[in-house]
């Protein structure tokens, strides 16, 4: 006497997360991430074969409908992955959550980040003015105006370098803080550097600079 025999598995999803994980947005565009995805081994592996990177609306749920933004192999060690530079943040991610993966499925939830956007300014000063009061040839002194830019949220504040006629920068001349209207960068009597020709004027915050 015979009969069929089929082999009885247990499917099971993991149930160790990723024990930490780090994020630092290297893209400078706001709207958009991209940059290396630290994540720290579980403390079991025995059943994770991946960690999958995702949107998170909160710390413990996915943004609905979205599908992973990257991935990493389990490989018994600390790991990391990237998610593409200019990628498109969604109107409604506030975490990055990494969730623990093997052939059989996912864990629910996992080890969230808060995501930070980090971006630089887009917006250049409205204006700049500056008048010499300093007759001494080779040195200058006064005050350099800015003039802050219409919604320029993303500015707060403004470094002035000295310049040549092609742009480029020849040291610093100073800092003001933004304001709305006009802000001014006094200083006393300087030696012009030899090929500065301008003072140059970039907005900045406290991701960078234009």
């Amino acid at each position: 006497r015979t009969g069929v025999a089929v082999e009885i598995r247990d499917t099971t999803v993991p149930v160790h997360p990723a024990r930490g994980v780090v994020f630092n947005d290297q893209d400078e565009d706001g709207g958009q991430v991209g940059g290396s995805v630290e994540i720290g081994k579980a403390s079991d592996e025995s059943d994770v074969t991946a960690y999958r990177v995702y949107w998170g609306v909160s710390a413990t749920q996915k943004l609905a409908g979205s599908a992973s933004v990257a991935e990493a192999a389990a490989v018994g060690a600390d790991t990391s992955t990237a998610i593409p530079l200019d990628e498109p943040i969604p109107a409604q991610a506030t975490h990055l959550l990494v969730i623990s993966a093997n052939a059989d499925g996912e864990m629910r939830t996992g080890e969230a980040i808060p995501l930070v956007d980090r971006a630089i300014p887009v917006h250049p000063p409205a204006a700049v003015v500056f008048q010499d009061t300093d007759l001494i040839p080779a040195a200058v002194a006064g005050v350099v105006t800015v003039q802050h830019a219409p919604a320029a949220g993303d500015v707060t504040h403004y470094m002035v370098y000295w310049s040549t006629v092609a742009g480029g920068r020849d040291g610093t001349m100073g800092r003001v803080d933004a304001a709305e209207g006009e802000v001014g960068l006094a200083f006393a009597r300087a030696d012009k550097p030899g090929q500065a020709t301008h003072a140059l004027v970039v907005s900045a915050n406290s991701d960078g600079e234009m």
